[in-house]
């Protein structure tokens, strides 16, 4: 037997219900973008850079912070450490927003 993980990344949406029929708090009403985190390459109106054999500089950064850290740092300080190994260059990742309330770790306790 193999331990298996499915994410969906989606939201369940509450069909068929009237609201009417419901107390005030019955019904938990959550925002579209409830625990979400947004990062991009660049900033606006500026270029995203890659190699032709190895790809993108941000995917590759990206990807080396999680292989390193991503069993201590939350998602944000990896995403922290993604920035600052931009900082001599043309191209700056941004966290354009985030509504995340707590740190989110993505290998928790390894």
């Amino acid at each position: 037997d193999e331990s298996r993980v499915w994410v969906k990344d989606g939201a369940q949406q509450l069909e068929n219900i009237n609201q009417e029929d419901l107390e005030a708090d019955a019904l938990r009403k959550m925002h579209k973008e409830s625990d979400f985190i947004c990062f991009y390459s660049t900033t606006p109106d500026t270029f995203s850079y890659r190699d032709p054999d190895t790809g993108s500089f941000f995917i590759q950064s990206l990807i080396k912070s999680m292989k390193e850290d991503a069993h201590n740092l939350s998602i944000e300080d990896i995403f922290r450490k993604v920035r600052c190994s931009f900082q001599n260059g043309q191209q700056m990742p941004t966290l354009e927003r985030t509504t995340s309330l707590k740190k989110f770790f993505l290998l928790p306790g390894y």
